[in-house]
């Protein structure tokens, strides 16, 4: 049996069971922490850990952390195999438990960004940049995009649904504990924040204080 074959059945049998599909439908929403699965599907974290554990073994979910949080997404389009996402289009997108935990972790999204919009904000020069940068991209394909201190995802958020791969890096980690909020409001599943690494992160705070 092709290796290919033996990955297919091990991803089927991981889908098999209820609680799997339920934690890769929320994932396919956006990154997920362990916290917010464990919270979502109302089980302890160990039992939801080694669940994710399993996933991640057949190739349904990657893992990576940001700082002191583990965060879980399913592969991006260039990761993942043509089988890989023939199988994830499989899940049912309507179906009621899904919807009911989908809505559960939006409204857990929307308070980490209702708690951090305390103060009223002007938005007007954004608004006149995100003007700009349409302007300048609207004649030609976006492709990859790299967002370099990508904040709560604005620019991400506005150039998505013409890009193919859309990644934030911001040395913020509430920052990008924002972004990921916002994006998956925003229906957003093709982009990701993540941490600048250590090296560049110097790199950055050096050339700020010269």
């Amino acid at each position: 049996m092709k290796a290919s074959t033996q990955t297919l059945l091990l991803q089927l049998k991981a889908l098999g069971d209820p609680t799997r599909l339920r934690l890769v439908a929320l994932c396919q929403q956006g990154e997920c922490s362990v916290s917010e699965l464990t919270q979502v599907l109302g089980l302890s974290q160990p039992r939801v850990s080694q669940q994710l554990k399993q996933l991640c073994d057949v190739g349904l979910l990657d893992r990576f952390r940001d700082g002191k949080r583990v965060f879980y997404r399913v592969p991006g389009n260039r990761a993942a195999s043509a089988a890989l996402l023939q199988l994830l289009a499989l899940i049912p997108a309507g179906d009621p438990e899904f919807e009911s935990d989908r809505k559960l972790l939006r409204q857990r999204r929307v308070r980490r960004v209702d708690e951090t919009d305390t103060k009223p904000r002007d938005d007007s020069a954004d608004r006149a940049l995100h003007r700009v940068i349409l302007d300048l991209t609207v004649t030609a394909p976006i492709g990859h995009l790299l967002d370099v201190g990508c904040g709560r995802g604005a620019i991400l958020k506005l150039l998505a649904s013409r890009a193919s791969r859309v990644v934030g890096v911001d040395i913020d980690a509430s920052a990008r504990q924002l972004a990921r909020a916002e994006l998956l409001l925003a229906g957003i599943p093709n982009c990701c924040a993540k941490a600048i690494c250590t090296d560049c992160r110097s790199r950055i705070r050096n050339s700020i204080r010269s």
